[in-house]
């Protein structure tokens, strides 16, 4: 054998590339089988070594290897462990490839001296990697044959050689050192390299360094910053030692294709992420994301750039601003940068838990922002508007021509998006959520320009805010829409211009006092394509009333697919008693969830099929004793997935009904069963009828003390093996009562 790869998470698998050769393929079969066999075996272990055992080095077939390439194995450790000696396997290698392997460490302890054939060497993206050799004081190394040697982004990687012997490279021509920060010499020792012209910082590139010896031209690579100079991506805490360059002198190269920074928990940042030094130098970058710096006052130093001599102004490449729990920033930018640099190419602007935070954006920004596309902004307790007045800036509207989404979660002292009277335009909008912001005012249904006499809101004893949309230039683009009780009422009793919501697909509906008699009759006249409907944060005790059932057309809507109810404390019926004469409202309900709706009943009337209902979740509704009648539960056979957790008084899934228990209940389709914190569930049910589950493949039960048994009737899941309980376990008894009955056994005994 003269060629192997290997590659894949956790030494999944092994292949020989034996490039159709007979002499290589009977070597294959006749004398590398113990080792295919060995990695063969290690395909469920971490594959620390490749070569573990120190018997394998004297196998003759190993002195034939020729090309050995490692990728993707993110837990290989070593290629050898210490103590062995692996030379008999080395000593006619001349292509060593590596890829891939984070949690390497080491090449090969002691056997550089084996690598007499090696002509090229390839380590790329080995985060772990320090050293690739090891010497000796005393022993010189001679790599006679290598000719090419890349390094290509090792992170941690200090020096090509730690010994302080001579290391003899008589015929290298072509040495690649790329995205290496933190290497600062080649080697401890003299290194012997007279061929050897340039170090190359790219490949096929005329990027070089010719200062010196190898040794001079590493360490002068380091001084001047060079692999910063590669770097397209950065994460800043990974380097803190760039404290000083950070806030010092910079060049402008050192981070010249940069293009994607990260600075999340960097304990050495002053108040400043961005002093004026190195605005300006980082002008090309793409994307920004900040996180956990709790020192962060100011995100873009302007004012000191502007103290300082006028500069021609110059167009930032920022698409993507993150920002994110920095609990001291007070401004993004702390003077208006117009004059100087424009973020007009800014796409994605997404702010989160920055309590000190006041404002987002400066008015004359929003001028440049053309191409914006996504504005969140997210828990920013103090922020009293989204758009900052500035001195002698009247605008009578704000315009984002290319904004699709916009979110304000959170916001409890937002009083408007701009303080000053103005119009919001959003032409392409098409996703809208505004929610936890009491105190903003997110639609006004006056015509535009209609001067309203002056008011004032009693419940927060100010005048009433100025909308964020006036109602008739909200975009007909809306696909993903939020709305308030108040203004859904407004919008139901049809306040709104004809087919101004056609479009849209998920709607979500909060604080909701009550819902109105004919809420139906206004959902699907204003909403008739609605696929997804989220209610949460409301009042009501009854969701879906008749009310005007009678008068919709059954043939010309289109039914929700999905229904999200969640945090509805007085809820207690998702549909009323008799609203099976409004089945065909539901007949395409396929995913329904249930979160924190303590006061809920039961699931569904026993009138009211569900059945092409397929994923069912219901999770802290604590009010449930069951939550399926035996008529409902017979209706479910499209359903694949049943989870409940956290329903404390729930005593069965199913409840009992003791007039059908020669029943079969067949849940055709179930694949997937959980149940977990659910204190008092005694069964799936206590009843007699007979459960099949001709579909079964995973049962979790977690939680559930007082579970004696599945279910008191005959049950079937011919295709179960085994129930999952705690800390990931799996048991399995007979058949699923019997594995339950046992849980049960031991919990008490």
């Amino acid at each position: 054998m003269s060629e192997i790869e290997i590659f894949g998470k956790n030494l999944h698998f092994a292949r020989a590339d034996i490039h159709r050769s007979p002499r290589r393929v009977a070597c294959l079969a006749s004398r590398v089988s113990n080792f295919m066999a060995r990695l063969a075996s290690r395909t469920t272990c971490h594959g620390e070594s490749i070569f573990p055992d120190g018997r394998l080095v004297t196998k003759e077939s190993y002195t034939r290897l020729k090309w050995l390439k490692l990728s993707y194995l993110p837990e290989l450790q070593n290629i050898c462990e210490e103590g062995y000696q692996i030379d008999p396997v080395l000593k006619k290698l001349e292509d060593l490839e590596i890829y891939e392997c984070p949690s390497l460490t080491m090449l090969s302890p002691s056997s550089a001296r084996s690598l007499a054939k090696l002509t090229t060497m390839i380590v790329n993206n080995c985060n772990s990697l320090e050293e690739i050799i090891t010497g000796s004081e005393d022993v010189e190394i001679a790599l006679t044959s290598l000719v090419t040697l890349m390094l290509v982004c090792l992170p941690r990687l200090n020096k090509f050689c730690s010994g302080k012997c001579l290391l003899k490279l008589p015929l290298l021509e072509e040495v690649v050192v790329r995205e290496c920060p933190r290497m600062k010499i080649f080697s401890e020792g003299n290194v012997s390299s007279p061929i050897l012209q340039k170090v190359k910082t790219a490949q096929d590139v005329g990027k070089w360094h010719l200062k010196g010896n190898l040794n001079d031209k590493i360490k002068n690579m380091y001084e001047d910053k060079v692999a910063f100079c590669e770097f397209e991506h950065l994460t800043l805490s990974e380097f803190p030692e760039l404290k000083d360059l950070w806030y010092g002198q910079l060049h402008p190269n050192v981070f010249c294709n940069l293009k994607s920074l990260v600075v999340q928990r960097c304990d050495f940042l002053s108040n400043v992420l961005f002093p004026s030094n190195i605005l300006q130098v980082l002008l090309r970058l793409e994307e920004l994301e900040v996180r956990d710096c709790d020192s962060l006052e100011t995100v873009f130093d302007v004012k000191c750039i502007q103290s300082k001599e006028k500069l021609v102004k110059q167009i930032a490449e920022l698409k993507k601003l993150t920002l994110s729990s920095l609990p001291k920033l007070k401004h993004i930018w702390n003077e208006d940068p117009c004059e100087i640099i424009s973020f007009g190419k800014l796409e994605i602007v997404d702010v989160s838990e920055c309590q000190s935070l006041l404002n987002i954006l400066l008015l004359s920004l929003c001028q440049d922002l053309r191409h914006l596309e996504i504005l969140r902004i997210w828990f920013c307790g103090q922020v009293n508007e989204i758009v900052a007045m500035e001195n002698g800036s009247m605008k009578n509207s704000i315009s984002f021509p290319r904004l699709t989404e916009m979110a304000l979660v959170g916001l409890t002292n937002v009083k408007s998006f701009y303080p000053e009277k103005h119009t919001l335009e959003c032409p392409s909008l098409n996703m809208l959520k505004v929610y936890r912001c009491e105190a903003l005012k997110m639609f006004s249904f006056s015509p535009l320009g209609f001067k309203q006499p002056a008011q004032v809101d009693e419940i927060h004893d100010m005048p009433f805010q100025i909308p964020l949309f006036y109602i008739e230039k909200v975009s007909h683009n809306m696909k993903d829409l939020a709305l308030c009780g108040k203004d859904a009422l407004k919008i139901l009793s049809g306040c709104c211009p004809e087919n101004l919501f056609q479009k849209v697909k998920f709607l979500r509906l909060q604080c909701f006092e009550e819902t109105p008699i004919t809420f139906l009759k206004g959902f699907h006249a204003i909403f008739p394509n609605v696929v997804t409907l989220q209610v949460r944060a409301s009042s009501f005790e009854t969701l879906f009333l008749t009310g005007g059932i009678d008068n919709l057309n059954s043939q010309s809507l289109k039914q929700i697919k999905n229904l999200f109810l969640f945090e509805l404390e007085q809820l207690r019926f998702i549909w009323q008693e008799d609203f099976s004469v409004g089945y065909f409202l539901v007949q395409d309900l396929k995913n329904l969830s249930l979160r924190s709706c303590p006061s809920l009943i039961c699931l569904a009337p026993s009138s009211l099929p569900l059945n092409n209902l397929t994923d069912l979740e219901v999770d802290n509704c604590i009010g449930l004793v069951y939550l399926i009648t035996t008529e409902t539960a017979k209706s479910l056979v499209q359903l694949t997935k049943l989870v409940i957790g956290n329903c404390e008084k729930m005593l069965d899934v199913v409840k009992v009904d003791q007039e059908k228990a020669e029943e079969e209940i067949i849940f055709e389709n179930l694949e997937i069963l959980e149940f977990s914190s659910l204190l008092s569930l005694r069964s799936f049910c206590n009843g007699k009828q007979a459960f099949i589950f001709p579909s079964l493949l995973d049962v979790v039960v977690k939680g559930c003390p007082q579970m004696k048994i599945f279910s008191s009737g005959f049950t079937v899941a011919p295709f179960l093996i085994a129930v999952e309980v705690e800390n990931e376990k799996k048991r399995w008894k007979d058949d699923l009562n019997t594995t339950i009955e046992q849980l049960f056994k031991e919990q008490i005994s």
